[in-house]
C-alpha cells in the first residue's frame, strides 16, 4: 500500500527491502532518537532491523498495527503509522518519528492528517490518539496543531532507557476530524 501525501511525500508500508535504508536511517539518528524512542536498543543491527520489518509486516497482515515509511523526495525519512488498533471499540494509537535533518518543513504534520483521513475514511475508526512523552515538545505540538485534544497524563507508564517517562494523550474523534478536515487539508 502506497500513499502520496503530497509531491515531494509519500507512505508506504515496510517492505523488507527497506532494511538497509532503515537500519542506516536509525544509525544515523540514534542518539537523537533515544531521548524519545524506547525500542532503539532492540535494533543494533541488520538483522534486527529485518526482523522489526517482518514483524511490522505480520502486524499490518493481522490487523494488529500499520507502520508505512516516509519518503520525502525518494528518501526514506522516516516512519509513521499506527502502533496499535482496536477495532472492536474503532480505535487506533498513532506514532511517528523522522530524521533530525527533515524536521521543520511539515512532513510529519502532512503525514499525520494523510493517516487521520486513512483512519477515518478507510478503516472507520471512531477515535485516533497520539501519545507523546511529557517534555517531547516537538511531538505535543502536532497534536496541539492539528487539533487533537488533550485528555490527560499517564504517570511513569514507558521505561526510557534509565527513567520512566509520563505520557500525554491527546486525541481527535471522527466528528471532530470531519469539522476539521477542510481546514487541515489547507493547513498542510
Amino acid at each position: 500500500m502506497k500513499i502520496s501525501v503530497s509531491a515531494d511525500i509519500t507512505i508506504r508500508l515496510l517492505l523488507p527491502s527497506d532494511d538497509s535504508q532503515l537500519f542506516s536511517l536509525l544509525e544515523a539518528n540514534r542518539s537523537d532518537l533515544k531521548q524519545w524512542l524506547p525500542w532503539l536498543d532492540l535494533v543494533t543491527n541488520l538483522s534486527q532491523t529485518q526482523t522489526f520489518i517482518e514483524t511490522a509486516i505480520y502486524q499490518h497482515c493481522h490487523s494488529e498495527a500499520s507502520n508505512f515509511a516516509i519518503f520525502y523526495q525518494h528518501e526514506l525519512v522516516g516512519l509513521a503509522g499506527f502502533n496499535t488498533f482496536d477495532f472492536q471499540n474503532k480505535f487506533a494509537s498513532l506514532g511517528y518519528w523522522l530524521a533530525k535533518n527533515h524536521r521543520g518543513r511539515g512532513i510529519i504534520s502532512q503525514v499525520v492528517v494523510k493517516l487521520l483521513d486513512y483512519g477515518f475514511s478507510d478503516l472507520a475508526l471512531h477515535k485516533i490518539e497520539i501519545k507523546c512523552a511529557q517534555g517531547n515538545t516537538k511531538s505535543e505540538a502536532i497534536a496541539k496543531r492539528l487539533g487533537f485534544v488533550y485528555e490527560g497524563r499517564f504517570r511513569q507508564c514507558e521505561w526510557l532507557y534509565d527513567h520512566y517517562v509520563d505520557h500525554l494523550v491527546y486525541s481527535i474523534l471522527f466528528e471532530e476530524y470531519c469539522t476539521r478536515r477542510t481546514s487541515l487539508q489547507q493547513m498542510v
